[in-house]
């Protein structure tokens, strides 16, 4: 069955709804951040740990996307993921997955993490995540688990910008994990339907 949804009206949802949750991120920040979450990144020594671990963290997070398919259930969030997204490619997965973790952790990370702590916020931003679907459950627990991960990294930081390059990082493998399983699939269907040699 060809997929509902069509690459250039998806672009433009995702970066108009990921631009919104930066904005609400930034309004909802003013006068609250104890953090300063939103000053640039220093590229000194003191920071050569925040680079490493945002980048470690986001590696880590997608490598365990990948691990998933070991299961059932990561086999069906997969599946389920690659038949409900457009098909898109390499510069396009980088672009979604830049404009999520810039607007989710600007404003779970940002502005919720000091207004209400790690525990409440990570829970919202799983929540945020909750399926649609049975078959996208696990998504939801991976989520939470990413917005402790991600709220610990931002409070050991005190840098909004390491979340988001776990987050952008974590996403871009995601999406080349379900662009390779589409692949996959696309490739068996083919083989399938060519027609069998005459011996």
């Amino acid at each position: 069955m060809e997929n509902p949804l069509k690459k250039e009206p998806f672009l433009i949802f995702c970066l108009l709804f990921y631009s919104g949750m930066a904005i609400l991120g930034l309004a909802l920040a003013k006068g609250f951040a104890t953090l300063e979450p939103f000053r640039a990144p220093r590229f000194h020594q003191e920071a050569l740990f925040g680079w490493g671990a945002a980048v470690l963290l986001g590696i880590t997070a997608g490598t365990l996307s990948g691990l998933s398919l070991r299961t059932r259930a990561g086999r069906r969030m997969v599946a389920e993921l690659a038949r409900l997204l457009p098909d898109l490619n390499a510069a396009d997965h980088f672009v979604v997955a830049l404009a999520s973790g810039i607007g989710e952790e600007l404003l779970f990370r940002g502005a919720l993490l000091p207004l209400l702590g790690l525990p409440l916020s990570s829970c919202l931003f799983g929540a945020m995540h909750w399926p649609f679907r049975p078959s996208l459950r696990l998504w939801t627990g991976y989520a939470l688990v990413m917005g402790f991960a991600m709220g610990g990294l931002a409070l050991a930081t005190g840098c909004v910008w390491f979340p988001v390059i776990t987050h952008a990082v974590a996403n871009f493998i995601g999406f080349r994990l379900i662009a390779r399983l589409r692949l996959r699939k696309g490739r068996k269907t083919q083989e399938a339907t060519l027609p069998t040699p005459r011996s």
